[in-house]
């Protein structure tokens, strides 16, 4: 036997570096075929932050759910919310009408939201556009006719925030993540049979089927 401490140490040593690992190769990938301004640092440091905490996430859901079809059922529903939530305005625009306070709540623990805005400001931040591709520039819209990086975080509500600051709160959410999930492998404790009554339970359902 074993406690839930052993049991999410285990875990975290197996999953989370395996899963960053995963995603740190995908960064070193996109950094070299697409040839991103921001560092290759900063993107891998990023997306395996962004995933180890998704994998927290899972986690999670995973020691709070009585069962594992349970935990299935709803993982996938909270990881759509989180990714509804968690992206930017479409229209290019900071939101104009703050949203409620369980839409708030729900899109700060999203680390899709985080890991998205973290790789924004790293990749604007101080961005000059070159002014021939200004002709081909869209005339409406949130980005139309915008001349830097910084022009567009503003645009989008991110004049405010730092890659450092947005990689801070990944970071906290992992750390939220993993406490949550020590608090229900604490109240989902497992239940265990001792052998003698797991061999006497099968003596009889096979003394019955004899019988019969």
């Amino acid at each position: 036997q074993y406690g839930a401490a052993e049991y999410l140490l285990a875990k975290m040593a197996t999953e989370l570096p395996l899963d960053a690992a995963f995603a740190g190769g995908f960064g070193l990938l996109l950094h070299w075929r697409i040839g991103l301004r921001l560092p290759r640092t900063t993107l891998v440091g990023t997306l395996s932050l962004a995933a180890a905490t998704c994998a927290a996430l899972g986690l999670a859901i995973g020691a709070l759910a009585p069962s594992a079809d349970l935990a299935l059922a709803a993982g996938i529903p909270v990881m759509i919310v989180h990714m509804v939530l968690g992206i930017l305005n479409p229209a290019g625009t900071a939101e104009t009408k703050p949203p409620s306070a369980a839409v708030s709540l729900a899109s700060h623990a999203s680390p899709i939201k985080w890991s998205i805005r973290a790789l924004c400001c790293a990749e604007l931040r101080g961005m000059e556009l070159e002014r021939r591709s200004l002709k081909e520039a869209p005339r409406m819209g949130g980005l139309a006719l915008v001349r830097s990086g910084d022009e567009v975080l503003e645009r989008l509500g991110l004049s405010g925030s730092s890659c450092r600051q947005c990689c801070g709160r990944l970071g906290r959410l992992l750390a939220a993540e993993l406490a949550l999930a020590y608090v229900g492998l604490r109240l989902q404790r497992p239940k265990y049979t001792s052998m003698a009554q797991a061999g006497a339970e099968e003596e009889r359902e096979r003394g019955g089927v004899d019988g019969a």
